[in-house]
Parts: C-alpha cells; structure tokens; sequence
C-alpha cells in the first residue's frame, strides 16, 4: 500500500439507508407490524366468522404473501 493512499472505512447498512433512503421506505418497511396489528384491530368475526379460529391458533410467527415489493411499506386505507 502506498503510503499516499488513504483508506476509506466500507459504509455500514445504516450508511446507506441514511444516503439512499431519500423517501423513508425502511421506516416503512419497520412499522409493517403496527400495519398488520391495525389491520387485525380493524376487522370483526361477524363479518369474518373463520376469524376467531385464526386467532385461537398458537401463532409463533407471520408470513406474509404478495406480488413485488412496492407495497412492503404497507399503505392502509380506512375501509
């Protein structure tokens, strides 16, 4: 190494996000659970009757499904 040459430090995730993340979209992305939470405070078993089952099963876990990333963020919309 040439001792004219001055090393710079890799750029860490946060770093990046910082620089790249001009529109928020990992804010997005880490509030997703109160996205889900809001969603499920948001709906009833009369209207949906296989909900009480769902929400009697020992859950460890959510895997949630979709086309893209675009929406990964979670826009919600009163219904």
């Amino acid at each position: 190494m040439d001792d004219h040459e001055t090393t710079e430090a890799e750029p860490t995730l946060v770093d990046l996000a910082e620089r790249l993340d001009t529109e928020g979209m990992v804010g997005f992305t880490q509030r997703f659970h109160d996205d889900l939470r809001q969603g499920f405070d948001a709906i009833n078993s009369e209207r949906y009757p296989w909900l009480d089952d769902l929400r009697k099963a020992p859950w460890s876990g959510v895997l949630c499904l979709g086309m893209g990333g675009s929406a990964a963020g979670g826009d919600s919309s009163p219904p």
